[in-house]
């Protein structure tokens, strides 16, 4: 799969967002789709807009938080050495 910026993801869920505020009330109008549907289905996708906003506003502190996690867990993976015996 492609990667996409952010911000290409960003520009894709508006760019959805505007498609079905344009599709959804014809629907609703010829019946095809309840109102409270379409209602539904719109939140949903802007919600998604809304999460990726927030992450892009994150991105630095998001990317330092993984980075983090990602070393401790390696520290946790490699087995501590023996510690010498103290002989005196």
């Amino acid at each position: 799969m492609a990667k996409f910026s952010i911000t290409q993801q960003i520009e894709e869920i508006d760019r959805e967002i505007e498609l079905r505020s344009r599709v959804y009330p014809n629907q609703v109008r010829s019946g095809a789709m309840r109102q409270s549907v379409a209602d539904y289905h719109l939140e949903r996708i802007k919600a998604v807009g809304a999460s990726l906003e927030w992450l892009r506003a994150n991105e630095t502190d998001v990317r330092s938080f993984v980075v983090a996690k990602v070393e401790a867990r390696k520290k946790d993976l490699v087995p501590s050495q023996p510690r010498a015996a103290n002989v005196t």
